[in-house]
């Protein structure tokens, strides 16, 4: 249950897209048309490793699934969870660094390197605006633009995606839409909605109801708006009580150390408002992604820190 609480958008990522019933069908839903018709996804298969620096695992989730094309040969697809609440410009660049080392071992070994495909969710709170390809990034006149290195990622951008249409794929509905709302004042409003896509998914019940705990786990530690009671509404009003009877106990755990963590958030912002004035957004991020051991030690190094960049440091 920690690393459902210290990072539960990575958590809840990595959980929900290990699932065939939501990678394939997202996948599907994502790539473009012509990519599709290249790739056999009945042989996606889910790879180990991941390639995101140390210090931005706090605001990223990656995945990467291989898969055979049309004529048999290997193909990688790559995809990657922003979930920081604001974009980064330089994110096609860092989805290069990461796609050189997912080559990499294959350099040397093979007359050609596999085709990786490149995927990026964003969950934030505005419209993604920043490039989506290195080329967009580099400043080169056009004499030069043969010459500028082309790299460019799929994006899926939850805050403007139609999400209507995927009832049909029931699991990968209610993952994208919970990821939608997630930090929005609508989630209260919609999770009804979103909790009775439990009757369209396909499985034995014992199945549904891990996926459905994964998905209230989430809820629980990433959404702060949203009560125990908020939950226990939901359910009764989408799904029968014995779902709540059943789930709930074990939900109700995250709350506890969830309150810790709110409270610690709460008396660490107040601290650092009263000694270095209003908070960047970027700041707001750590504290919000942070755990208890890391926000006790910010509030120590806060009480004698000379700025506040230096609350931060190790």
């Amino acid at each position: 249950m920690t690393d459902d609480l210290n990072n539960p958008h990575d958590t809840f990522f990595r959980a929900a897209f290990a699932r065939p019933e939501v990678s394939s069908p997202f996948f599907q839903c994502y790539l473009p048309p012509g990519a599709l018709a290249h790739l056999d996804l009945d042989t996606l298969s889910l790879e180990k490793d991941s390639f995101i620096d140390e210090r931005l695992r706090e605001h990223r989730a990656d995945l990467l699934f291989s898969v055979k094309g049309q004529a048999g040969q290997p193909v990688l697809i790559y995809l990657l969870l922003e979930h920081k609440s604001y974009q980064d410009r330089w994110t096609a660049f860092q989805m290069l660094g990461y796609v050189l080392r997912i080559l990499t071992p294959h350099a040397g070994h093979s007359k050609r390197l596999p085709a990786v495909l490149s995927l990026v969710i964003y969950h934030g709170e505005t419209v993604w605006s920043a490039p989506t390809t290195v080329e967009d990034l580099t400043d080169a006149p056009e004499e030069l633009a043969p010459l500028v290195p082309r790299f460019g990622f799929q994006l899926c951008d939850l805050s403007q995606a139609q999400l209507d249409g995927l009832r049909e794929r029931a699991a990968l509905a209610m993952v994208l839409r919970v990821l939608k709302f997630v930090r929005s004042d609508e989630l209260d409003e919609r999770l009804p909605e979103i909790l009775a896509l439990f009757h369209e998914l396909d499985g034995r019940r014992e199945q549904k109801l891990a996926f459905l705990e994964i998905i209230l786990r989430y809820l629980a530690a990433a959404a702060g708006q949203l009560s125990e009671n908020s939950i226990r509404t939901a359910l009764r009003t989408a799904l029968p009580l014995d779902v709540e009877e059943k789930l709930m106990p074990t939900i109700a755990e995250t709350w506890v150390t969830q309150g810790e963590l709110k409270q610690a958030r709460h008396k660490l912002r107040l601290l650092l408002t009263q000694r270095f004035g209003t908070l960047p957004a970027q700041t707001e991020q750590h504290i919000d992604d942070a755990d208890l051991e890391m926000l006790d030690r910010w509030f120590a190094n806060a009480l004698s820190a000379i700025d506040l960049e230096d609350v931060f440091k190790p």
